[in-house]
């Protein structure tokens, strides 16, 4: 099960997601939950930019989901109604419980649907996914009392999530969209995100010392979220820069279908630039972090 939640506000959209996938297993003597885990390198889109003004999010049977939101794509463009209409009665044709939360940006105005096979829900916040994974983000987003702006603790509360959490089912990476108010569409978000190995800094007294966050055999590593330059070919790129993987996803769109990354092995992010700038004809744009030095990726 996934955790994706989306919210209206100050005049944005934004979403955020983890990337995990678990599969029925049946047997819950081995898995607990009869839902086996799969490797984070499984991991799937779950937030869909298919429209400069739609955004699409889903949690439940990625198969069923993937084979929606590609025939959506196909019949597009459509008004808001048919497609709030066409995603509930696939549902429905599909027999199946998973949710969708669709952002959209019709005649000047940012709207906010949850849809179900029960129903469409109009309103400024949704989650879809875990319950337990939801209840565990409102502790930490309650809890916060720093002087802070409702986003940022958006932002940092879904983090701890993904961090923290004990549930199984849920985590690995996040991955975020929102509307961009200068160019009135949805892009996908860069980030930055360092966990420092064990190793210990030794500083002296008026000497410059670089605070990094560590190598690979202290246990440290840096993900970054490079996304794409062009708002009509939307995408996000998770690069690992000490392991030099590379996870890119597309969104899916009429000729797209798929939710899964395309993995790049063994590759500086310098040559992953030339290599996806020259297989796909994007820039991937954001930062990176390497033992201590941040640089703008551009």
């Amino acid at each position: 099960m996934s955790i994706i939640i989306a919210k209206i506000e100050d005049d944005s959209c934004v979403f955020r997601s983890d990337t995990k996938v678990s599969i029925l297993n049946g047997d819950d003597s081995v898995t607990g939950d009869n839902k086996l885990r799969l490797n984070p390198n499984e991991g799937v889109l779950k937030v869909h930019i298919i429209h400069p003004a739609i955004c699409l999010a889903f949690a439940g049977t990625v198969n069923v989901c993937v084979n929606i939101i590609y025939d959506l794509c196909r019949k597009l463009p459509l008004e808001l109604n048919e497609i709030l209409t066409f995603l509930q009665e696939s549902l429905i044709g599909y027999d199946d419980d998973s949710e969708f939360i669709l952002g959209s940006y019709y005649f000047e105005k940012l709207e906010l649907y949850k849809i179900g096979n029960q129903g469409i829900e109009k309103g400024n916040s949704f989650w879809i996914g875990n319950q337990d994974a939801f209840s565990e983000f409102q502790s930490y987003y309650n809890s916060d009392n720093r002087k802070k702006s409702s986003n940022d603790r958006f932002r940092e509360s879904f983090y701890d999530l993904i961090r923290f959490s004990k549930i199984p089912t849920i985590g690995d990476f996040i991955i975020s969209s929102y509307f961009r108010n200068s160019h009135k569409c949805f892009v996908y978000k860069e980030a930055l995100i360092s966990n420092s190995g064990y190793g210990i800094i030794k500083a002296k007294a008026n000497v410059p010392t670089t605070l990094s966050e560590g190598t690979v055999f202290e246990g440290a590593f840096t993900v970054t979220n490079l996304v794409s330059d062009r708002i009509l070919r939307p995408a996000v790129c998770l690069y690992f820069q000490k392991g030099q993987i590379a996870y890119l996803y597309f969104p899916i769109s009429n000729l797209v279908k798929s939710a899964i990354p395309i993995v790049i092995k063994n590759i500086t992010l310098e040559n992953l630039k030339v290599e996806v700038h020259k297989q796909y004809g994007i820039n991937l744009i954001g930062w990176s972090l390497n033992l201590g030095h941040i640089k703008i990726v551009k």
